[in-house]
């Protein structure tokens, strides 16, 4: 397991084999939160996207980092000031991330075919937005990536981007492809959670309640998918087949 240390002062990458006990890792002692790794098997590295830091510190921003283990960490150079998401296709033999500096069109995506050295570029100049996740869908070899507006894009290289109109307009926080099902699900602010079949056509599907919805995950084993929200007392919501949802509450707040 390999986690990113949002806040603190150095070392802010933490493994553990086990998942109970944790240690700290060595970033070369520099103030940096990382968000984002992704792991290439057949090239054996990982890839650590920054999301600056939470103490000003310029030199902390645009950093990546590699490791070959997990344990030892090399920082390496970046045009990007923050990271949202990054991603290994394995199809494509490439390496992907996306950019919440979507003001700067240049620095909204990036690619890399080794992890070491990257290639900068845009998903599209005409707007200003922030691309916080990328998805890889196998089944359909189609890349979607989400943004902060009532558009979503898609790629079948990486590279080059199409825009996807979805039926709503809102701060989409998260998406997956649910392989089990053979769906899109985007999850965002305000209640609105959309789905596609093929990344071209996208409709709303009905939730119980309006919430802030931050994160989703399935479980191929339980058969289940869970969207996390931001509330208190915190609202979860679970479906078998992703269209029908059922609201539940935890105990803890605060996911």
């Amino acid at each position: 397991f390999i986690a990113g240390i949002n806040g603190g002062t150095n070392n802010r990458i933490m493994t553990s084999s086990d998942g109970t006990t944790w240690t700290t890792r060595d970033t070369t002692g520099v103030n940096i939160d990382f968000k984002c790794f992704a792991y290439s098997p057949s090239l054996n590295i990982i890839v650590a996207g920054s999301n600056g830091d939470g103490l000003s510190n310029l030199y902390a921003y645009n950093k990546l980092a590699t490791s070959t283990n997990g344990t030892s960490w090399t920082l390496r150079d970046s045009i990007y000031d923050l990271l949202w998401d990054v991603i290994y296709v394995n199809e494509l033999s490439l390496f992907i991330a996306v950019s919440s500096r979507g003001t700067s069109y240049n620095k909204q995506l990036a690619y890399s075919s080794d992890g070491y050295i990257w290639n900068y570029g845009f998903i599209d100049n005409t707007i200003s937005a922030t691309f916080k996740k990328v998805c890889w869908s196998p089944t359909l070899s189609l890349l979607i990536t989400i943004s902060t507006s009532n558009k979503f894009y898609k790629s079948t290289d990486g590279i080059n981007w199409t825009s996807v109109i979805v039926p709503s307009s809102a701060t989409w926080n998260y998406i997956i492809w649910i392989n089990d099902l053979n769906m899109f699900i985007a999850v965002g602010n305000g209640g609105q959670v959309v789905k596609s079949i093929d990344g071209n056509t996208w409709s709303l599907i009905s939730m119980p309640s309006s919430r802030n919805n931050y994160y989703i995950e399935w479980s191929s084993s339980l058969n289940l998918a869970i969207i996390a929200t931001q509330s208190s007392p915190t609202i979860y919501f679970t479906s078998n087949d992703g269209n029908t949802w059922t609201e539940r509450t935890m105990i803890a707040d605060g996911i």
